[in-house]
């Protein structure tokens, strides 16, 4: 995995960096380009925690989804519904959430001619 891997030191330093400088120099819009172009670290990040996390939950459906549309509504439900449950919510299911509203919402803005980042 991602942590304690000393391989991957110099990829933290050099995110660590740009982030020093981006915040230092940079409009908000300009680092998040900035750092999710320059660095996999983020990607590997996201993906070691949601492959974690389907790892653990191969009883459900989502290993055998034949469709994007199947997965997505396979994920959706292991999220909880009720609000006593909400602890249980892992990371990786926020993250999931994030991308698919950041895809629908870019997606309908970017259709419309509105600014987009």
């Amino acid at each position: 995995g991602l942590r304690g891997n000393m391989s991957l030191f110099p990829h933290m330093i050099q995110v660590a960096f740009l982030l020093v400088f981006g915040v230092t120099s940079m409009h908000i819009q300009i680092i998040t380009r900035f750092i999710c172009s320059s660095s996999p670290v983020i990607y590997w990040f996201v993906s070691e925690t949601i492959i974690e996390f389907l790892s653990h939950k191969q009883d459900t459906l989502i290993l055998r989804s034949s469709s994007f549309k199947e997965l997505i509504v396979d994920f959706l439900k292991l999220i909880p519904h009720d609000t006593r449950e909400f602890r249980r919510i892992h990371l990786a299911q926020i993250l999931f959430v994030y991308f698919v509203i950041y895809i629908v919402l870019g997606f309908i803005m970017h259709c419309n001619f509105l600014p987009w980042t």
